[in-house]
Parts: C-alpha cells; sequence; structure tokens
C-alpha cells in the first residue's frame, strides 16, 4: 500500500493556509537572521518582526507551539524602560550565547514545520 500525505487525503485547505502562513513568517525570520549583516542581537530583532504575527495557537502541534512559546517568551522577558518594547529590552539584556540559542531555535522549528507541511 503506497502511503499517502495528509494533503493527498483531503486535509482542509484552511489548515494548509495556516500552516504554509506561519512557515512563510519563520522563513523569512530566518532570512533575516542568515541574510542580514550585524551582531546576533540585530538580526534577531529584524526575525522578531516576522514571528510576532504568529500566534502560537495557529501551531496545532503542541510541542512546536511549546517551542515557539519559548522562542517568543526568550525575546521579551524583559520590561521594557520608556518608550521602548519588550523585545529591545530583552536583546539589550540577555547573552550572546542566548541570543544565539534563540536564533537556533528559530531555525529549528521552521525546518520541522517546513518539512511537515511538504
Amino acid at each position: 500500500m503506497v502511503e499517502t500525505t495528509p494533503r493527498e487525503q483531503g486535509e482542509s485547505a484552511v489548515a494548509s493556509d495556516h500552516e504554509a502562513y506561519i512557515v512563510e513568517k519563520l522563513g523569512e525570520a530566518v532570512d533575516a537572521l542568515v541574510a542580514d549583516a550585524g551582531p546576533v542581537r540585530d538580526r534577531l530583532y529584524n526575525a522578531s518582526k516576522y514571528l510576532l504575527r504568529i500566534a502560537s495557537e495557529q501551531i496545532a502541534d503542541e510541542q512546536l507551539r511549546c517551542d515557539f512559546q519559548w522562542i517568543n517568551d526568550s525575546l521579551t522577558s524583559a520590561p521594557p524602560e520608556g518608550r521602548e518594547g519588550t523585545v529591545i529590552a530583552t536583546l539589550r539584556v540577555i547573552s550572546d550565547e542566548h541570543a544565539s540559542a534563540i536564533a537556533r531555535r528559530i531555525l529549528e522549528l521552521w525546518r520541522e514545520l517546513y518539512d511537515r507541511l511538504i
């Protein structure tokens, strides 16, 4: 028997659109991380602009949703000062190692979701 993918079995187009949107935004975030020049904190700031367009509830898989929530929590853990946002406040205080770990997690999440989509 030949196995078919959920999409071949008639998976809802709505679910596919949500998944495609998430993969697109994560892909844009990955692109900001690898194609932009500058320190990892600057690249994470640029990547965060795409991540903020994704609601964790849009991610069906519980473990991947937790991974995404960890990324969001890691990028917004510091209280803002003045008119700055929480992402800028957080990026100002986290270590290079933590910034790199966040960047790696974004890439890993994108890979996992991309592989599930195709």
